[in-house]
């Protein structure tokens, strides 16, 4: 019960912060979509699960050739990710798709 308590008290502060993070990035011109784009055929699989689930916590959904790089990544390295991994593909599309 404390947990759920706990979760409902963060959840304003964390999205606050996910779009402060956001706004910071797009003032400081970082294009983090590129560089997915440029290195996700080289991506491990923690690598690719970090990056989508970084998409998830901002709540910013990729653009549509970040999204299709991620996915021919997972494809190519899904057998070799661990259930942390996995977990957090499925936390992005979960949250991105609600």
């Amino acid at each position: 019960m404390a947990t759920a308590a706990y979760n409902a008290a963060a959840a304003p502060k964390a999205k606050a912060n996910a779009n402060a993070a956001a706004a910071a990035a797009a003032r400081a011109g970082l294009a983090p979509e590129a560089a997915v784009v440029r290195l996700g055929p080289g991506m491990d699989p923690q690598q690719i699960a970090n990056a989508m689930s970084e998409f998830g916590t901002l709540g910013l959904m990729p653009g549509a050739e970040t999204r299709a790089t991620l996915e021919v990544a997972v494809v190519r390295a899904g057998s070799y990710m661990t259930s942390q991994d996995v977990a957090n593909v499925c936390f992005t599309y979960a949250k991105l798709l609600e």
